[in-house]
């Protein structure tokens, strides 16, 4: 990228996903944690070095990110994995009459998924409630060890519905409107598990379903900031269950916090003011006396970052 903005007399936008730095050293990316963490801390300098004096614009996911590239003096656009309401179908089902806990998405079973499945059992000793994990599973065994883990039982075998990959019209018209509550869990260990907005948190919010999210992470300071849905201090599956039961027997509060889940995503995380703010750079490139480019239309601009901003065909995947 630095080779790029040198050679270039175009403005040149660095897209950032994650801390890159961070990931070098976390993952030992040199197979030497000595040499990964040297590695990473010159990646940390080039890459500011290059927002102040090469880059011309930033594009982050959140506005935590942001924080890091504001001292560079660099124009930032906050683009987040957001939502295209417009491409939404009509809910053919309301919510379920029995409380229903969810799990959509990419699922893991050390990363959240066994302690749900754990969770589920201590909740279920309390409150009559069914669980349902709809998604892909990493690995494909895990679907069947996760049937295998709740369902030893015979009281859980109508309870449980573990099944995917599935549409992402299907889940989000068919499926998730019956929910009561979402788990929204992360692996705190890794630093950009941490900053991770991931796209099932603002589906979820989208049909009105408050989630469960772990403490220490983006999405828990999103919780917190609409008060739309709960945050545990960790994954521990008394954790959950001890946090859960009482929202369950508290239904106008359960209510109430996906009333508030749905208005920020419908007021704040869509790909409308998203795309706006992505728009805004581009206009400040636009006038810039190096760009010589020729301009973009408004529809082509919208489709090329919802290309590769948003992605929803196979959102339910994720």
């Amino acid at each position: 990228m630095r080779d790029l903005s040198r050679k270039t007399s175009s403005p040149v936008v660095w897209d950032v996903h994650e801390y890159y730095f961070q990931s070098i050293a976390f993952n030992n990316s040199l197979r030497w944690r000595p040499l990964s963490g040297c590695a990473a801390k010159a990646f940390n300098f080039l890459e500011l070095d290059s927002c102040r004096r090469r880059f011309a614009g930033v594009v982050v996911i959140s506005e935590t990110m942001a924080q890091r590239y504001r001292t560079c003096g660099t124009p930032i656009a906050v683009v987040g994995n957001y939502p295209d309401l417009s491409q939404f179908p009509q809910p053919t089902v309301s919510r379920s009459e029995r409380p229903l806990l969810v799990s959509i998405g990419a699922q893991y079973g050390p990363k959240g998924a066994y302690q749900i499945a754990d969770a589920y059992q201590l909740i279920r000793k309390t409150i009559d409630c069914d669980l349902a994990f709809w998604g892909t599973f990493h690995p494909p065994e895990l679907k069947g060890e996760l049937k295998q883990r709740i369902c030893s039982q015979e009281s859980n075998q109508h309870a449980v519905d573990i099944e995917g990959p599935i549409p992402w019209t299907r889940l989000m018209a068919d499926l998730l409107p019956r929910a009561w509550l979402g788990f929204v869990l992360f692996d705190t260990t890794n630093p950009n598990y941490r900053l991770g907005l991931p796209n099932r948190l603002f589906e979820m919010w989208a049909a009105g379903v408050p989630t469960v999210v772990t403490d220490q992470t983006e999405v828990a300071r999103l919780v917190r900031q609409h008060d739309a849905g709960i945050v545990v201090p960790d994954n521990d599956p008394k954790t959950l269950a001890a946090n859960v039961i009482p929202l369950l027997n508290d239904y106008p509060r359960l209510i109430s916090l996906g009333v508030n889940a749905q208005r920020a995503v419908r007021r704040i995380y869509n790909w409308t003011p998203a795309f706006e703010n992505l728009l805004s750079l581009y206009r400040t490139l636009a006038i810039s006396p190096c760009n010589r480019e020729p301009q973009h239309s408004h529809n082509e601009m919208n489709h090329h970052a919802q290309q590769n901003h948003a992605g929803y065909s196979d959102t339910a995947l994720r």
